[in-house]
């Protein structure tokens, strides 16, 4: 189901991926869906802006994306130098 819509969204932008983009995205939105032991309580937003560092301890803040998700998702937007986050940009 998210696979056909995916490839409605890139029709109807009239972008063509490779040949070999759904079987690649298929593993990725399949381990996405089905967390099995990785379903966790993440952040969501793991932004540098969002971490506030002070003598007694660390805190997060911002949790408008937090939910339950693959707990590696957090691991991947650091890995990724923080995609959407205009501080680290």
């Amino acid at each position: 189901m998210i696979l056909a819509n995916l490839k409605s969204v890139l029709d109807h932008l009239e972008l063509s991926p490779t040949p070999s983009f759904y079987d690649e995205v298929e593993p990725v939105l399949d381990a996405m869906l089905n967390t099995g032991p990785f379903l966790s309580f993440v952040h969501g937003d793991p932004c540098p802006d969002n971490v506030l560092i002070s003598g007694s301890g660390i805190r997060l803040i911002d949790f408008e994306n937090a939910g339950f998700k693959h707990a590696l998702i957090e691991g991947v937007y650091g890995r990724l130098m923080f995609p959407s986050c205009w501080c680290a940009n």
